[in-house]
């Protein structure tokens, strides 16, 4: 049961009952509720001096225009009577926050000392543009003349099939480290009350709760015909008070996750989880661990997020329920785990007389510090380009000033959309190498046999997890672009009825749906938020991506403006230096810099009591993957300094993992 609630990482989540409000015919006025969302003055212009910043380095292929926000024939939605506030708002509730407390929550309350709820777990993502839903409220988006959207699996099919284009100088660990960063941030909602109903969605039928893709007889895609289901179950996310003032009707979806980068997935969002996860025998500060250094066992007798698991072979636990969604997934978890025990033992050591929370808190700092790091020192400025980055500020090691009229909370256009492009960058096959980086002796592992399979984490003639590890580093990362491995569209979470029939999802058609789903407009309201070159005409769109997507969009689509952000983002031509196109280089950066400046704790931060003292933050400064993989894999002598990048590439051949010098410990000496 257990394994279909992780699917929401993935997009399946399931939904809440939503008390709806009275349906009505779609219009086009409706349809097209797409025009920013009011934000305070300071947050609106600092979002526009952002934009401004990106557009300076962007380089577009067609220079960027200020579009008119709304013009006649798209006049802003009224939200009509049924619109009412609600009576109570938990949100409202004051929290109670300690000042001198060095240290994160673990549920992310406290952060912004002046909306303290900010961030938090459990609470809604917030909006960047108004969401379009078909009636106003939240019946799932419509064409503009209320006319259903295309299929998503015949998008699926037709648009994102499986070609194999490479990007020669990055590796594919940087697609697993952009997954893993984007579990620690969102978290689609999933209801715990439905967990005994989770075959509500099973018949294909569409109600309040389901939005099946159909599978039609008459769609190209291989091996349709032979599946046993009609429909890709599709269940919707759970509804929520709409924003933190509970002021609107609009149905918003909630983020189980913390906001912040701040190690959620390691450490989880409450007190109780993490209580599970520690050592508190050693009275060290240390996480807990099984045999072979791996994560904490899942010894439930029957554990329904994990497949062909022995007594001896089980899947884990961790701070994040959907560490066990696939191997590779496991392997990150596990390396942050070891990363933890590492630092907390030289921790103690230097201060015998700490006690064990002050070890562990300490310890948690740094990781944090760590991640933070590496995502934006190395991450961050490769997907972006790195004049972008640093036009933004967001390449760690200038000043850095915290605005706590920045909203840090992940948008929902983020967690239902724009933010699943790392789905294209996946391989459809994983290789496992040895401690030379050669393949012989070792097999490959398809993607297909990975979900929820902790097996190859254990296959010791297979080099175990250190193995997959450097197969992620050996292996090109595939081309951000409209292209998906047949792994995820045509094979993921692959079964097979009593008659042998395979089924299995398409995560490129939940990707779309979810979207509509979650009233995400489309993709030319975002070119507008973004200050782009709008788009209005089919000829406009072509300007921007290939002649063949353009056929495609025409002949799925009635109009233009209804094409889906999720399939548009990815079509995009690309400007140089970066590794995906200005629309969603906008909205990536304006979301990273709002994770960044709009967090308290930022490891950068000169303001007590979060600080780290001068020589202290100097020392974090010079982390970087390659050396976390070095202190935490085993039999691995040698790595590419420069990890997400080829190791083809001048400079960044094998160098052994004693030339790159560990932090300076000693500037933690109490």
């Amino acid at each position: 049961m257990k394994i279909f609630l992780i699917l929401c990482s993935l997009g399946i989540a399931f939904a809440h009952n939503h008390e709806q409000a009275v349906s009505f015919a779609p219009q086009e006025s409706l349809a097209r509720l797409s025009l920013r969302q009011q934000r305070p003055p300071q947050q609106q212009s600092v979002q526009n001096q952002k934009i401004n910043q990106i557009q300076q380095r962007l380089s577009p292929l067609v220079p960027p225009q200020t579009p008119q926000l709304q013009s006649q024939s798209a006049p802003s939605t009224q939200l009509g009577k049924s619109s009412q506030v609600p009576i109570f708002c938990p949100f409202n509730k004051p929290i109670a926050c300690d000042l001198s407390f060095p240290y994160r929550t673990f549920d992310g309350t406290c952060n912004n000392l002046k909306n303290t709820w900010w961030g938090k777990a459990d609470t809604p993502y917030k909006r960047i543009v108004r969401p379009a839903y078909a009636d106003g409220l939240s019946e799932p988006r419509v064409a503009r003349d209320g006319s259903e959207l295309p299929n998503a699996r015949e998008l699926s099919c037709g648009l994102h099939a499986e070609k194999y284009e490479i990007e020669p100088f990055v590796n594919h660990i940087f697609m697993q480290w952009g997954q893993w960063l984007n579990h620690d941030i969102t978290s689609l909602s999933v209801s715990r009350e439905e967990e005994k109903d989770l075959g509500i969605c099973s018949k294909c039928q569409r109600t309040s709760k389901c939005l099946p893709v159909q599978i039609l007889s008459n769609f190209t895609c291989n091996c349709v015909q032979q599946m046993s289901h009609q429909c890709i179950e599709f269940t919707r996310s759970s509804a929520s008070f709409p924003d933190m003032q509970c002021s609107s009707q609009e149905r918003a979806q909630i983020n189980m996750q913390t906001a912040y980068i701040d190690a959620s997935s390691v450490y989880g969002v409450t007190r109780e989880e993490n209580e599970k996860l520690r050592d508190k025998l050693s009275g060290r500060g240390r996480m807990l661990v099984s045999g072979g250094n791996l994560l904490p066992k899942d010894m439930q007798k029957k554990p329904s997020d994990c497949l062909d698991f022995t007594q001896e072979k089980r899947c884990f636990k961790a701070g994040d329920d959907r560490v066990n969604q696939n191997t590779a997934l496991m392997t990150f978890h596990t390396l942050l785990i070891r990363e933890h025990n590492r630092i907390a033992d030289i921790l103690s050591k230097l201060n015998p007389t700490w006690e064990d929370e002050t070890v562990f808190q300490e310890t948690r700092r740094i990781i944090i510090a760590e991640i933070q790091q590496i995502s934006y020192n190395e991450y961050v400025p490769i997907l972006l380009g790195h004049k972008v980055a640093s036009a933004m500020n967001l390449v760690p090691g200038n000043p850095f000033r915290y605005n706590p009229d920045v909203d840090p909370r992940v948008a929902n256009e983020y967690a239902a959309s724009y933010g699943r492009f790392g789905h294209s960058m996946i391989r459809g096959k994983y290789s496992r190498v040895d401690n030379k980086f050669d393949t012989a002796g070792h097999m490959p592992m398809m993607l297909r046999h990975a979900y929820f399979k902790a097996n190859p984490i254990y296959e010791t003639e297979q080099g175990g997890l250190e193995s997959i590890v450097r197969g992620l580093i050996k292996d090109p990362l595939m081309k951000i672009d409209r292209w998906f491995t047949d792994e995820i569209s045509k094979h993921l979470f692959e079964t097979h009825d009593s008659l042998g029939r395979p089924f299995h999802f398409d995560l490129v058609s939940i990707n779309i749906q979810r979207g509509r789903d979650h009233g995400v407009p489309g993709y030319t309201v975002f070119r507008d938020f973004c200050k782009l070159q709008p788009i209005r005409t089919w000829e406009d769109l072509g300007l921007f991506v290939q002649p063949d997507v353009v056929s495609i969009f025409r002949e799925k689509y009635k109009f233009v403006e209804d094409v889906d952000l999720f399939s548009a983002i990815v079509s995009e031509f690309k400007p140089e230096g970066s590794m995906v196109g200005p629309t969603l280089n906008c909205l990536l950066g304006l979301q990273l810099s709002d994770l960044k400046f709009g967090d308290r704790f930022w490891f950068e931060t000169n303001e007590s009591p979060a600080a780290f003292t001068p020589a202290q933050l100097a020392e974090l400064r010079k982390v970087s993957l390659a050396k976390l993989l070095c202190r935490n894999l085993a039999d691995t002598p040698q790595i590419s300094p420069k990890v997400m990048l080829s190791m083809k590439l001048e400079g960044n051949d094998l160098k052994n993992c004693s030339e790159l010098e560990d932090i300076n410990w000693s500037f933690w000496k109490a």
